[in-house]
């Protein structure tokens, strides 16, 4: 509903990212995310195949690809998925 919202709000670009669990330090703990970003740290290697579109992602990763994407998108919108995520932020 969020991005549906934001689509409506007619800017020239909408990219939205949508990456898997965020890895990285937290001011709150939750412990859930502190369950799941422990699991995606030490058992990534089982993170391939289908399943490696769930792989965990640095949050610098995350910022890295937006301001790649920023500097590069010029599509109206854009829904960037989680290996996407990986791939532009090796353009930054």
């Amino acid at each position: 509903m969020l991005e549906e919202a934001i689509g409506k709000l007619n800017y020239n670009t909408q990219i939205v990212l949508r990456p898997s669990i965020l890895l990285g330090n937290r001011s709150e703990m939750r412990s859930g995310e502190a369950l799941g970003q422990w699991l995606a740290k030490n058992l990534d290697f089982i993170f391939f195949g289908p399943l490696e579109k769930y792989k965990g992602v640095e949050v610098e990763t995350v910022a890295k690809a937006m301001v790649a994407l920023a500097r590069t998108e010029n599509s109206k919108q854009k829904f960037v998925e989680n290996l996407e995520i990986f791939e532009a932020a090796k353009t930054f």
